[in-house]
């Protein structure tokens, strides 16, 4: 649908039905059906308002939708209530797992640690911890951990509300990597 503005022609908002899987729209427009020469691109969105056209003329609109051909993960904060960071967990040079980290939840496990190894990042920042891990660390029985360390306070600002803090817990074949955001404030 196009709605030209009455009082000032120069100005048209075009509306479509967004089309699922598109990333985005090229929204083409001329003043001969056949020479669409403008255009415009359009993302996340399903109108565009055009300010740029003359006032006398006629014009032709096409509305094209387009995907780009590879899959890529875009967060949706609504969705996923991220908190927009990420922890990594590497084993030799091999990223194991990426964690998103989620408002209100304040452990994360990483399963199936074997010997070796290990460097925990920041997906965008770099390394929180790097360690070796023997065969004595991840094997056994029990529930207490075979190493934890307190690795640096986490806060707002200048306020400190707690700790990072990471564990190891044996297992009979495979330990498990515990990342713990221990808050002395609620």
């Amino acid at each position: 649908m196009i709605v030209r503005d009455q009082e000032d022609r120069r100005n048209a908002t075009i509306m479509w039905q967004p089309v699922e899987g598109a990333d985005g729209y090229i929204i083409r427009y001329g003043v001969e059906p056949d020479k669409l020469y403008n255009h415009y691109m359009v993302y996340d969105d399903h109108s565009i308002t055009i300010n740029t056209l003359y006032r006398d003329a006629e014009y032709y609109f096409l509305v094209e939708a387009f995907d780009n051909g590879t899959d890529y993960y875009r967060e949706s904060s609504t969705r996923t209530l991220g908190l927009g960071i990420e922890l990594e967990l590497y084993r030799d040079d091999e990223m194991l797992e990426r964690k998103m980290i989620y408002e209100g939840k304040n452990e994360y496990v990483y399963e199936n640690i074997v010997p070796g190894r290990y460097r925990l990042r920041h997906a965008h920042d770099g390394i929180l911890w790097r360690g070796e891990l023997s065969a004595a660390d991840v094997i056994g029985s029990g529930n207490k951990p075979t190493k934890a360390q307190a690795l640096f306070e986490i806060g707002k600002g200048e306020e400190v509300l707690g700790e990072l803090v990471i564990s190891v817990l044996p297992g009979q074949e495979a330990g498990k990597f515990v990342v713990t955001f221990r808050y002395d404030t609620p």
